[in-house]
């Protein structure tokens, strides 16, 4: 990643990918600027496993 870290375990993230804020359960990197996330919804509760690129993140806020 870099000297900030784009994702961690634990960050709950919004924008325009999800429909819903998802909370970040894990987090395993996919190549130079890709990650694969575990996420679940905080309203549903449903899980996903997701490809983001450091493109995706930036476009997503973070708390």
């Amino acid at each position: 990643m870099s000297e900030k870290q784009l994702l961690r375990e634990g960050q709950i993230l919004t924008g325009s990918l999800f429909n819903e804020p998802m909370r970040v359960e894990t987090v395993r990197a996919n190549g130079p600027d890709t990650w694969v996330a575990g996420l679940v919804g905080m309203q549903s509760e449903q899980f996903r496993k997701v490809t983001l690129t450091r493109h995706d993140l930036e476009s997503l806020q973070k708390r």
